[in-house]
């Protein structure tokens, strides 16, 4: 409706008490930004407005961004007309199903260990310190590829090599972070010898406790066994992982996912961030794992009877605060007991650290401890750079409020992951003690992290302070309200290149991963046909060649 130039100074005062009750109405209401659009147009084109009102943002000519296409108002413009306070999302369903329902479907596939329900920590040290998961994952195929190894210095035939390479990886489930606690603190107090060096020597001792030339047979029944006791999920992990892109992809793909219930922007980024589930979950089901640690114990056991050997059980020794005599504190309990802090665990490996102790440092040990240090961090950064790229992308560009909780959330990750590596100490806490310690850390990171991605998701940011980028244009923020034809044209453009390309980059994380330790994962990833033929040379007592016989 339009009104002579004559009438307007007349109306005006009858519109004033008008938008001022306006005001008064919407500024205790939230923020719901096509409302917000549909209520400003219409004061527009009924004259309430005007179209150089202060309440509208300006170009960089100065002109008032009144047009129905591109309709901005300032910060204080928004908050008078739509509110100032936060608007809940009203298809909260939609936006969760684009990110929730897909990151726990990954999360569901991760290989947890078998031990009753403290498997489930696992879970909560992969949200609350993703790195050292990931790291301890890795570790875990190196100390296979140091068992490969180690058997191949004897010089035997590949399947001979494979078969105590794999024994030795037994060893090294049942054993290994005794081991290397016994090593790093004990086995060398002068450091003169490099830890891994002494790792060597401990698998060479296997061979001659358990006579590797006259029992081999044994060994090799017992390799298969081992080989027989994996657990192998991969395949379904797939299929998890494609139904985790396809939900990304469909959340801002209308012909994959159907018409978004909004614009996607925000959702995405907290999908993308989460990425790093991929090669994390996948190297997780790759390495696989025993459907109890009872029947490693048996066959191992079985082993040791049947080769002269004695498998011996300790009891594995925790300590905190050992510099404190005020504090100390001193526990000893079984192997079985100690399953979850002792390697039971595959993302939590603690000890791994302790190759870099020591005044001697083999190059070789030290190239390979930081290929795996950075390659458990990559990831991580390869989601939160991906988030950040579609958060700064959103209208307007640059930093908001979004970042805020998505860099937190990454920072508290990197300080998690140095605080899982520093604390463990024997003038801090070893074993049992500092399993509870890192217990508590992850809670304290894991559990705020999940809630405030939550909580975006569900419009705590949806305020107009918050999508005005006031911490990027401090002194002119502002707020389109027209914003999906800006969306439509990254969700088609933009946001599909930075999705596609962390995934890709995630993928191709997982591929170095296992062609780097290919050796380890040939330890307990045999295939069917090797079985077929192991088991064959097994039943006819067939002696290879290379054992000089």
């Amino acid at each position: 409706m339009k009104f002579p130039g004559g009438l307007m100074p007349f109306l005006s005062i009858f519109a004033a008490p008008v938008v001022a009750a306006l005001d008064s109405f919407y500024t205790n209401t939230g923020f719901v930004r096509d409302q917000c659009y549909n209520r400003t147009l219409r004061l527009l084109m009924d004259g309430f407005l005007t179209a150089d009102d202060e309440v509208f943002a300006r170009d960089h000519t100065g002109t008032p961004m009144s047009n129905p296409g591109s309709l901005t108002l300032t910060l204080p413009g928004c908050e008078r007309l739509c509110g100032s306070k936060r608007g809940w999302y009203t298809d909260i369903g939609p936006r969760l199903s684009v990110w929730l329902i897909p990151s726990l479907l990954l999360i569901s596939n991760m290989e947890l260990s078998p031990l009753d329900k403290r498997r489930f920590f696992a879970i909560l040290h992969l949200l609350g310190d993703p790195i050292d998961s990931l790291g301890s994952l890795i570790d875990k195929l190196a100390s296979w590829e140091r068992c490969f190894r180690v058997a191949a210095q004897r010089k035997y035939c590949s399947r001979c090599t494979r078969a105590i390479a794999t024994v030795y990886a037994g060893f090294e489930e049942s054993e290994g972070a005794r081991v290397m606690q016994g090593l790093a603190h004990n086995g060398d107090p002068e450091g003169q010898v490099a830890l891994e060096t002494r790792l060597d020597s401990y698998f060479d001792g296997l061979a001659v406790r358990y006579n590797l030339t006259s029992r081999f047979q044994e060994w090799r029944r017992t390799a298969l066994e081992l080989a027989n006791n994996r657990t192998d999920e991969f395949l379904r992990t797939g299929l998890a992982i494609v139904l985790y892109v396809y939900q990304i992809i469909g959340g801002f793909v209308a012909a994959i996912g159907g018409e978004p219930s909004s614009p996607p922007g925000g959702r995405i980024a907290t999908g993308v961030l989460l990425s790093w589930l991929i090669p994390t979950v996948l190297l997780s089901n790759v390495i696989g794992n025993f459907p109890s640690q009872i029947s490693l114990n048996d066959i191992l056991a079985r082993f040791s009877a049947n080769t002269g050997g004695i498998l011996a059980e300790p009891r594995i020794e925790s300590t905190a605060f050992s510099n404190l005599p005020a504090l100390k504190k001193h526990s000893s309990d079984s192997s079985v007991e100690a399953l979850s802090w002792t390697g039971g665990i595959y993302t939590f490996r603690p000890w791994r650290h302790h190759h870099l102790k020591g005044p001697r440092r083999l190059q070789t040990s030290w190239w390979r401890i930081t290929l795996t240090e950075l390659l458990s961090v990559l990831p991580v950064t390869v989601g939160i750079i991906g988030a950040s790229l579609i958060l700064w992308n959103l209208i307007p560009n640059g930093l908001n409020c979004r970042h805020t909780w998505s860099i937190a959330v990454f920072i508290a990750w990197v300080v998690s992951a140095i605080i899982t590596r520093v604390s463990y100490a024997p003038g801090f806490a070893t074993g049992k003690y500092h399993w509870y310690f890192v217990v508590a850390k992850d809670a304290l990171i894991a559990i705020p992290s999940v809630i405030i991605m939550f909580l975006s998701a569900c419009g705590l940011f949806n305020d107009c302070k918050c999508w005005s980028g006031y911490l990027y244009y401090r002194i002119s923020p502002r707020v389109p309200l027209n914003t999906h034809p800006f969306f439509r044209h990254n969700d088609s453009t933009l946001y599909q290149y930075i999705v596609w390309s962390c995934l890709a980059l995630q993928g191709v994380l997982f591929i170095i991963i296992a062609t780097k330790w290919q050796q380890g994962l040939k330890v307990f990833r045999w295939s069917e046909r090797a079985r077929r033929e192991e088991r064959w040379r097994m039943l006819s007592a067939y002696l290879c060649v290379c054992l000089g016989r």
